[in-house]
């Protein structure tokens, strides 16, 4: 009788010390992680006070577990943190005395909460894999709903916008009525991202060598270009082609191949997929009958005239700008170019210290994609996620505007945290 109880006792030692410490420690992490995503997947549902209480839950949960378990920063995670860490300043230092010190607070600390996501999630190791999963079935609801809308138009408004908030399925009808589709949400700019979302993330899984090429995948992702090319978006189409093109030359240069080769064949590639696609369904050409629909007119929809605005704001103010979310409370709108909105608002100190943040994370994203291709390690496909999400977020930022969107700024930074997770993850199991 003893020697069982003994031999129980030496099976709970061995078995549930490790869960009672690791496992708790992922469930925490995967749960404040899920909620950050659910903000930016459906942040449109929520209110503005649940939502900002979200990302206050998870930058405090996630920063406070950080301290408590006494987690150690490399030199170059900490470069990266003071740079962030200057960013926030530069966004709320001069709000109170900015011409609209009520909005400037109030976007200064949103956006510097959700930064705080970022640098947070960076201190946690190992969850990249489980982030994927996440985003990539949050993005398949709204692929679905994309091409349910499309195919049975009937059935979609009677069974599913009744069920929805009436702004957003007002909203998303309207659209409908135009040719265009938001799915479940409120403005096709919004599915558009989700659907490049999901494009970059079947892309990555396509051109990592370790990963299966089931047709189920691909037929996944031809629905997720479908449903980007549905949303009639030009600029979500643009930045997300590059943005393909970019990862194609990246991966091939690091695994030996010509980048012209690659380069040729991923364009000729996106050429073939986008013409098949308007071929068998007419409507995926919106976003160049758009496009040409304003050829002979101002095919920037109005937008040169908010970059002179900005550029009026800068020379006024060209050191620390006008305040954080001044352009918008003057204009009723963003500037539609992030570059040119935060130098209007935060000035050369500000755009600069934003650079350097972009700049900073390509590299860091960069430098582990090729350490893991030279050691045949398996991380390939989220980094190539992660250097594909921070390139459509630089190329978008030119004609939209993604830094003052939480739900793009939210997935650019999980993407960016990718790199420092599998560090960590590496680490521990070494």
């Amino acid at each position: 009788m003893n020697l069982h109880l003994t031999k129980l006792l030496e099976r709970y030692v061995i078995y549930m010390k490790p869960f009672d410490r690791q496992e708790y420690s992922s469930r925490f992490v995967a749960t404040l992680l899920f909620l950050t995503l659910i903000y930016s997947f459906f942040g449109y549902l929520l209110s503005d006070f649940f939502g900002y209480a979200i990302l206050a839950l998870v930058s405090l949960g996630l920063l406070g577990y950080s301290a408590l378990g006494n987690v150690a920063i490399s030199r170059v995670q900490l470069l990266y943190i003071f740079l962030v860490l200057v960013f926030i300043l530069i966004n709320l230092l001069p709000a109170a005395y900015s011409i609209s010190s009520e909005t400037s607070i109030k976007t200064g600390i949103n956006r510097s909460v959700i930064f705080m996501v970022g640098i947070a999630l960076g201190l946690q190791g190992n969850w990249h894999r489980l982030a994927l999963r996440f985003v990539a079935g949050l993005a398949l609801i709204h692929v679905f709903f994309t091409i349910l809308s499309y195919f049975m138009p009937a059935f979609f408004s009677a069974w599913v916008l009744a069920r929805l908030p009436v702004e957003v399925a007002m909203a998303s009808q309207t659209f409908m009525n135009a040719g265009l589709y938001a799915g479940i949400t409120n403005q096709i700019g919004v599915n558009a991202f989700y659907m490049s979302i999901g494009v970059f993330i079947l892309y990555a899984h396509l051109v990592d060598r370790k990963q299966e090429k089931s047709i189920s995948s691909k037929l996944v992702f031809l629905a997720f270009f479908l449903g980007l090319l549905l949303t009639g978006k030009r600029g979500d189409l643009l930045a997300t082609v590059f943005s393909l093109w970019f990862v194609s030359a990246v991966n091939g240069k690091l695994r030996g191949k010509t980048i012209l080769g690659k380069s040729v064949l991923a364009v000729i590639l996106s050429i073939v997929l986008v013409i098949s696609l308007v071929i068998v369904f007419p409507e995926a050409a919106n976003p160049f009958l758009r496009f040409s629909a304003r050829v002979g007119g101002d095919i920037t929809s109005g937008r040169l005239i908010l970059y002179g605005y900005a550029l009026d704001m800068f020379k006024q103010k060209p050191i620390l700008g006008w305040g954080t979310g001044t352009f918008n409370s003057l204009y009723g709108i963003g500037t539609h170019n992030a570059y040119l909105q935060i130098l209007c608002e935060n000035g050369l100190v500000g755009l600069a210290t934003f650079g350097l943040i972009l700049l900073f994370n390509f590299l860091n994203s960069y430098k582990e994609l090729r350490k893991d291709i030279k050691l045949g390690g398996d991380n390939a496909q989220f980094l190539l996620f992660a250097i594909a999400m921070q390139m459509f977020f630089m190329t978008y930022a030119m004609t939209g505007n993604p830094v003052n969107d939480g739900f793009i700024l939210i997935v650019y930074l999980v993407a960016t945290s990718i790199p420092f997770s599998i560090i960590r993850a590496n680490k521990t199991e070494t």
